[in-house]
This record gives C-alpha cells, structure tokens and sequence, in this order.
C-alpha cells in the first residue's frame, strides 16, 4: 500500500513538473504513514526502494534551495553571467572558473538556476544532499547516477567517490576483487576428476555430477536434500563409471567436510580426495557451475 501510494505522489509530481519545479506546494495524501516518509524520517531507516522515492520528491522541494542560492555570491555572479554573457576566464575568480566548462549548460527557470534539468545546489547544503545521495550505500556508480538525474554542483563525482570509499559500511559490503583466473589442470584421463553440484527446479531438487575430461553432465533428482541422499546417488553413478580421483564441490550441508557428514565418510571409504571451494568463489567449480546454467 505505501509503495502504491508513493508511486502515485510522485508520478504526478512529475506528470505536472513544468507546473510545479520552483513553487511552493502541497501534496494531500489520506494514508498518515506516507509524510513522514517523505519529511521527517530518516533515509537510513528507510527501505532501499522508498529511499529512491524519497529522492524522486527531493526535486521538487526547491524552495530552500532557490532561497540559497540567492544568498550565495559566487552563484548570484553565475546567474548573471548565463543571463548577460561571460567574461573571459581569467577574469573569474577560482570559484566562477568550475563553472566555466559547462556554462552552456547554466541557465535560470522558475528562479531556480540549473545546469540542463539538474538543480545546482548551494555550497551549504552540499553536504546535507551528498549525505542523502549516499543514505542507501550503494556505492559510487549508483550514486552518481542518482545524483545525475537531481542535482549537481562542481566536483560532485568526485566528492561521491569520496565518500563511498571512507563509508566502513560500503567498505565493509563492497564486492571482493577477482584475482586472476588460474585454469584447472586438464584431466590425463577420463573418470580422474569430477565435479558436483546442486540445484532447484520446478519444486524438485537435483544433483549434477560433470565428467571433467569429456564435460559429459549427469543429473539425477533427490528425493531427500540431505548429505546420505547425495551418498547413495553417487554410489550408484560411481558404481557406473568407477571411483574418481577427485571430487570437488561447494561448501554446502551436503558436501561440508566434518567427521560426522556422511560425505566425509564416504569419501574415506571409497578412496578419493573431496575438494571444497569458498560459496562467493564458485569459479573454483566452473564445470559443475555451468552445468547449472543450463
């Protein structure tokens, strides 16, 4: 329900955009909850979606920001000159000069001075929108395009970079960089290493097993997701084609290495070496993983 009505505020704000960007403005809403969402709340206690909506409404509620940028000198001389012409360069000073590059871009409307459909914003409030545009952390190329879209003032890019890369918490969530791939050792002989794996689909589970050497796959359903379910299925595969040397497969209930995992036990058993790869490195088990693909 609040998403609905949300969308629906902000769309006809920007169904009416050439009526109401500059003005002062009142939204009539009868869901209570959606105020202070879009007034008082904190954008950290916000959902990522709602937190876009919120800065979708920041657009039009300009009416600060027009009263700052009146007050802000090397703005008013900007404003001048996108109405008079500009002078030479040298003849600005250093913080006139940011604006110089793109000053075919700077003009005023509804009393607002913009570069193309972006608010430039006032050095004073910078922060209070760099802080917003960061609420959600994520990350430098989805800020940026949020910001894009709003607002603008020289050396945002950089100022969201900034940041990004000093928040502990995008730090702490941030992706992990790829080492260098290094190929798996090609088989000298069929039957030497296999890899498995598991998937869901169509309310069943499955076990896929794929031949290293000729990339052959076979799957087989489980009735039971358990560590003895996938034992007995491998017996039988096994019982097929012969024992493999290794096995390689992810760190999941099933195949995690412990003296008590029926697996482990398996494995001791029959004889061949149970390889386990990290969850966020599934590269580790390509084959296997490609498999699942499919």
């Amino acid at each position: 329900m609040v998403r609905s009505l949300s969308t629906s505020s902000i769309m006809a704000c920007e169904r009416f955009k050439d009526f109401v960007v500059g003005k002062t403005f009142l939204i009539e809403t009868d869901h209570k909850s959606l105020v202070p969402i879009f007034t008082t709340k904190d954008l950290n206690d916000l959902t990522p979606r709602l937190q876009r909506y919120r800065m979708r409404i920041l657009e039009f509620s300009l009416a600060k920001i027009a009263l700052n940028q009146k007050l802000e000198p090397t703005l008013q001389n900007v404003a001048f000159y996108s109405k008079n012409g500009w002078p030479a360069k040298c003849q600005l000073s250093p913080l006139e000069c940011s604006f110089y590059d793109v000053r075919d871009e700077i003009g005023e409307g509804n009393g607002l001075l913009m570069r193309g459909r972006r608010v430039i914003i006032p050095s004073n409030m910078r922060k209070d929108v760099l802080n917003r545009i960061h609420a959600g952390h994520q990350g430098i190329t989805k800020c940026r395009a949020r910001a894009k879209d709003h607002v603008w003032w020289p050396g945002i890019g950089q100022e969201i970079q900034d940041i990004v890369k000093t928040c502990e918490k995008c730090i702490e969530n941030q992706p992990l960089k790829h080492e260098p791939l290094i190929p798996n050792d090609f088989p000298e002989r069929p039957w030497q290493k296999v890899g498995m794996d598991l998937f869901h689909y169509e309310g069943s589970e499955y076990l896929v097993v794929v031949h290293y050497f000729s990339r052959f796959i076979g799957v087989v359903r489980l009735t039971k997701l358990s560590s003895e379910a996938v034992v007995d299925h491998c017996k039988a595969i096994f019982a097929r084609h012969g024992i493999p040397d290794i096995v390689i497969s992810d760190n999941g209930p099933q195949f995690r290495p412990s003296t008590t995992s029926a697996f482990t036990k398996f494995a001791s058993e029959v004889g061949f070496r149970h390889i386990t790869y990290s969850p966020k490195h599934p590269q580790s088990n390509c084959q296997a993983e490609a498999a699942v693909k499919m």
